[in-house]
This record gives C-alpha cells, sequence and structure tokens, in this order.
C-alpha cells in the first residue's frame, strides 16, 4: 500500500492542530469547559470509536496475515458493525479518551511510513510528534481517566491554557509551513 506524502501529512496535521487550539488561544474558559466535559461525553466517544474500529477493520482487511485469517476476512464487512454497536453499549464508560488514544495510535503508523525515508532533517518533528502521539494513546486506552488528569494540567489556569495553546498553534503553523515549503 503506498503512503501518503509527507507534505500532506504535515498540512493535515497542522490545520487540525490551528483549528483545535485557536479557542484555548482565544476563549480558555471555553476551551477548558469542553475539554474537561469530553472524557464523559457520549457522542464524541461513540463517532471516535466508530471511526478507530472502521480503520482498523480496514487494515485488518488490507493486511496480509497468516492463512488461516483468510476465511474471515470477507465477514469484517459485516462484523465491524456489530463491532462498533457493542462497544458502544458495553464500554461507553469513558470511551471518548479510549477511542482518542486508539486514534492517536491510529495516526501514528501513516506519519512514520511517510516519515522514514523522507530526506529532510524537519522530518523528525513529525516523527517526535507521532511517538509522542503513541505513548499518550497507550496511556489514554489504558487509564482513561488519565486523559482528564491531563486536561486539568493543561488547563488548570487561563494563563496555562493560552500558553499551551499557543505553543500547539505555533506547532501548528510550523506543520503547515513545512507542509508547503519543506515537503
Amino acid at each position: 500500500m503506498e503512503s501518503l506524502p509527507l507534505s500532506w501529512i504535515a498540512l493535515g496535521l497542522g490545520t487540525i492542530f490551528v483549528l483545535v487550539n485557536l479557542p484555548a488561544l482565544l476563549a480558555p474558559d471555553l476551551f477548558r469547559r469542553v475539554l474537561l466535559g469530553f472524557p464523559r461525553s457520549r457522542v464524541p466517544g461513540w463517532l471516535l470509536a466508530a471511526l478507530d474500529l472502521s480503520w482498523f477493520g480496514w487494515l485488518l482487511y488490507h493486511e496480509p496475515l497468516w492463512q488461516f485469517f483468510d476465511y474471515v476476512r470477507p465477514w469484517l464487512w459485516l462484523l465491524i458493525p456489530v463491532i462498533i454497536i457493542l462497544v458502544c453499549i458495553f464500554m461507553d464508560e469513558l470511551l471518548a479518551p479510549r477511542a482518542l488514544g486508539g486514534l492517536l495510535l491510529l495516526v501514528a503508523g501513516p506519519i512514520l511510513d511517510a516519515a522514514r525515508f523522507h530526506p529532510s532533517l524537519w522530518r523528525y518533528i513529525p516523527i517526535v510528534l507521532a511517538y509522542l502521539w503513541i505513548i499518550a494513546g497507550i496511556a489514554f486506552v489504558l487509564t482513561p481517566y488519565r486523559a482528564r488528569r491531563f486536561f486539568e494540567f493543561i488547563t488548570r489556569t487561563p494563563l496555562r491554557c493560552r500558553v499551551g495553546g499557543g505553543v500547539r498553534l505555533a506547532l501548528g503553523l510550523l506543520l503547515l509551513y513545512l507542509g508547503g515549503k519543506i515537503f
């Protein structure tokens, strides 16, 4: 399977960083309220879980696996929606941070694939970001209550929220620049 160009990944990540962190800079109280409500919110948890499981099912369908797995492959299109519904019903408690952690784990793969053989030394920025996301993804999946603690820490005061949002916004702008000019 062909990987996405690093420039597209950098532009996409930069756009997401800018859009998510503008509210932290402009409206820190609203950002804090939304971020602290996220771990217990149901609809974002369901949507992220559906996205994660669909992506995982697509990867499972297209990856060459063991020979005995081939008989299950045609059934994945039916199994994945059933698994999504079962996860949303029975794993509803703190599903949003778990699903966010799963998404962070899934997103790291294409980033690392695209940056692996890129000639620019700037490729280490998305690589380090991907490994940080892997660590955060593992923590959020295994211990989702840590997500709320982390969100409380980064938004404890309006100044901390604004400074953190500004740093992440600057990283997003750097990724946009790298995606447009360097990569």
